[in-house]
């Protein structure tokens, strides 16, 4: 049985073993729309710079991964989205 408190919380009832087992689950949201939906954009570059040993240009290929909301278009980086949901365990552990 599944109990949706609300769009960023859910409480899932099973039974295993003849025991009843709960979990809660939150999501991270956006803090613009409260959307829990997100796609994936990747951000190619080549980034170039000098070195004092010779007069060639150095380059790195650099990837950087951006998580846009799909209903305001918002975006969050990695380590935001980390950051919150560290958040939410706190508020989740202080909470039992």
């Amino acid at each position: 049985m599944t109990i949706p408190l609300s769009d960023s919380h859910l409480i899932v009832c099973f039974v295993k073993e003849g025991r009843t087992m709960e979990y809660i689950q939150d999501y991270f949201c956006c803090d613009n729309c409260s959307n829990r939906d997100f796609k994936l954009i990747y951000n190619f570059s080549i980034r170039f710079y000098g070195v004092n040993f010779s007069d060639d240009l150095i380059y790195d290929r650099l990837t950087d991964e951006i998580f846009q909301c799909t209903k305001c278009l918002k975006t969050f980086t990695k380590s935001a989205i980390d950051e919150n949901l560290t958040e939410l365990k706190k508020t989740r552990i202080s909470r039992s």
